[in-house]
């Protein structure tokens, strides 16, 4: 279930704003004022998932949450008449005055030039177990855990990536702008599930100057070091989201790219010869047990691999540890399957359905979808579900043009065409399988 973005803002401090301040939005428009969003500062960011909620009921909950129930780490103060919540999702974006009486729409608060005079987004964090990562620590360390020290590494981690893809954003075209902010709240909630599972695994099982060696759980502390290494391991993949910021934008391989396959395949050769090679330095140190001597690593690469081994917690460590092969394997069958696909891309058709069509956008590279009225909210939440996204420089919700689109928009029912057929039964690369059995 994907999640949404919430924003509170409340009216600043200062003399000057005080006639904004708790002021219904009639009274306010009747006194010639309107809602600018220079008045205002963001006081809180957070995510929630919307679920089959009405819009409605997300306001109601988000201002029963920060009405009475406030959270512990809330600065502002109690949401009232004159806040906004703006909610945000896969570029859509909408803004909420708290009124007398329920919420009403500012679309004016979201405006471009007020938006570009607006405080930058702030990082959205998640919860950290901190029980479990003092349980960690003392399972591992004779010293005491500081509380709140494992929310506090978190949130660095997360502002440094926050930092990273504002810096990001200066040098790209905006176009990639909500790319870079999806890649940091992701980075956000994946770090946040790896370090909670890594306190939990350390947790586990004291280490033996803890616990001394009298009876001590052998096998357990295998099965420990076995989750470990998987804990390793996605903690790698989740660095990795760090190197998609910096290079979202600056020129990656996409399918629009007409050496998109030569380039999709002299990157594979790369990460097919690292894998070759890493097998072979594993191979040649499991046979003559030392790294002295290895062909494959200069004497530099031989002296910082042995010592970063001498860290290792395994038994019998390798120079590259089965993760390492686990994700490069990985990549390597993610981009036989583009080559795969851009090598078999065939001509696609659109469809009329009912209340709009879908259209072939050859030059853009896009399956593009367009209503003749603007789609409900549940259908909107199907669209983005499925992939779609809202393009207001085209007036279409759309996504790249791959044999996948046409098959997400085969789960649309609204998208349904008109003569009863699927969006993938009347593209010609389907008659031809048709044809060919």
């Amino acid at each position: 279930m994907s999640q949404e973005v919430f924003e509170i803002y409340q009216v600043k401090d200062g003399e000057q704003k005080r006639d904004f301040i708790f002021e219904p939005l009639d009274r306010l428009k009747a006194a010639g004022r309107s809602v600018e969003r220079g008045n205002y500062e963001q006081v809180c960011a957070g995510t929630f998932e919307r679920g089959k909620a009405e819009t409605t009921e997300i306001l109601d909950a988000l201002y029963q949450q920060f009405n009475i129930a406030l959270p512990q780490d809330y600065r502002g103060r109690s949401m009232s008449v004159s806040d906004i919540i703006v909610l945000r999702n896969d570029g859509e974006s909408a803004a909420y005055y708290v009124d007398s009486f329920g919420f009403a729409e500012v679309p004016e608060f979201l405006t471009d030039a007020q938006d570009r005079a607006a405080d930058p987004p702030r990082p959205v964090y998640y919860p950290i177990n901190e029980e479990a990562a003092r349980s960690a620590k003392h399972a591992n360390s004779f010293s005491d855990y500081a509380p709140g020290s494992a929310t506090a590494e978190y949130r660095a981690m997360v502002d440094a990536a926050h930092k990273l893809g504002e810096k990001q954003k200066q040098g790209i075209d905006p176009m990639y702008h909500d790319k870079v902010d999806y890649l940091v709240g992701k980075y956000a909630k994946k770090l946040a599930d790896n370090l909670n599972a890594h306190y939990s695994i350390e947790g586990r099982v004291p280490s033996i100057l803890i616990s001394g060696g009298g009876n001590f759980p052998t096998r357990k502390k295998e099965k420990q070091n076995m989750a470990r290494d998987r804990n390793m391991g996605e903690y790698e993949e989740v660095k990795g989201i760090l190197d998609k910021i910096r290079s979202t934008g600056t020129g990656g391989i996409s399918a629009d790219d007409n050496l998109a396959v030569e380039k999709l395949e002299a990157q594979l050769e790369g990460l097919q010869a690292e894998q070759e090679a890493m097998k072979a330095v594993n191979a040649y140190y499991r046979k003559y047990k030392t790294l002295d001597g290895c062909p494959y690593f200069t004497a530099e690469e031989i002296e910082k691999t042995k010592a970063a081994m001498s860290r290792d917690w395994r038994k019998d460590p390798v120079p590259y540890p089965s993760y390492h092969l686990t994700n490069n394997g990985a990549n390597i069958r993610r981009i036989q399957g583009r080559i795969e696909e851009l090598k078999n891309r065939a001509e696609f058709v659109g469809w009329t359905f009912e209340g709009g069509k879908a259209e072939i956008n050859e030059a853009e590279n896009r399956l593009q979808l367009l209503f003749d009225e603007k789609p409900t909210d549940e259908q909107r939440s199907k669209l983005k579900h499925n992939g779609f996204k809202w393009s207001p420089s085209q007036g279409a919700w759309q996504r790249q043009l791959t044999k996948n689109a046409i098959t997400s928009a085969g789960y649309l029912d609204f998208v349904k065409p008109l003569d009863g057929k699927t969006p993938y039964q009347l593209q010609p690369y389907a008659r031809k399988i048709e044809h060919d059995r």
